[in-house]
Formats: C-alpha cells, sequence, structure tokens
C-alpha cells in the first residue's frame, strides 16, 4: 500500500426503500470495516427531508446525505489511504434495496502527484 495517499469517491444511489438514520449509521460502520479505515467521530444531523451523517475516519472522512423525498443517496469517501473501490457497490447493494447506482472514482493518486498537477513545477 502506497503512503501519502489520496482517493476520492463519490457513488449517488436510489434506493427501492426508506431508510433510517439508524440504519444508514450501521452501513457506514460496515463501509469503515470493509474498506479498512477507522471510524473516529460519527454525527447523524437531521436535515428534513432526510439527514446526513458526516463521520471522521482517522485516514480523512465519509459523507452520507438521503434526501427520503427522492430516496436518494449521496456518499462521498475521502481517503489518504488507499482502499478497494471494487468493494464498495456489491456492499451497497447488499445493505438497500437500490433501483439505480453510479460510482465515481474521482481521484486516485499520490500526494506528490496531486501537488504537482496544482504546481508542475515542484
Amino acid at each position: 500500500m502506497q503512503k501519502n495517499y489520496l482517493k476520492k469517491v463519490q457513488v449517488s444511489f436510489i434506493l427501492d426503500e426508506k431508510i433510517t438514520s439508524k440504519k444508514a449509521k450501521e452501513f457506514i460502520t460496515k463501509l469503515a470495516e470493509v474498506i479498512q479505515m477507522s471510524i473516529v467521530w460519527l454525527k447523524v444531523v437531521s436535515l428534513p427531508p432526510g439527514f446526513d451523517i458526516l463521520t471522521a475516519i482517522k485516514e480523512s472522512h465519509i459523507y452520507m446525505g438521503y434526501w427520503q423525498e427522492f430516496d436518494l443517496v449521496l456518499l462521498d469517501i475521502f481517503s489518504c489511504k488507499n482502499f478497494k473501490v471494487e468493494e464498495i457497490e456489491p456492499l451497497i447493494k447488499d445493505f438497500f434495496k437500490v433501483k439505480g447506482i453510479k460510482l465515481e472514482l474521482l481521484k486516485d493518486n499520490s500526494v506528490f502527484d496531486e501537488l504537482k498537477t496544482i504546481c508542475p513545477t515542484l
């Protein structure tokens, strides 16, 4: 595993069920376990018409937003530790009843490579 890594994954999915914040917290806990991240702090914020879950992990953060009106979930995972992106979608489909899902790998490089994209003279 490479040190000083940057990985950002964004997942959007539509559920075929209503979920509670309790079930979403269970999912975040399981997700952190599957991608081998350590939860430091987890907070549910009720924001009608849904809720947000803000999770600080030792390696960075996980965010989950749920809009009940549309059964829409947005999930962002940002980590300074590499992890297997291919494990995320099957976990979502096993945990929830999903109508559709879109997963995007937005960033997958070393800190050094990222710095070079910002300032090529480094």
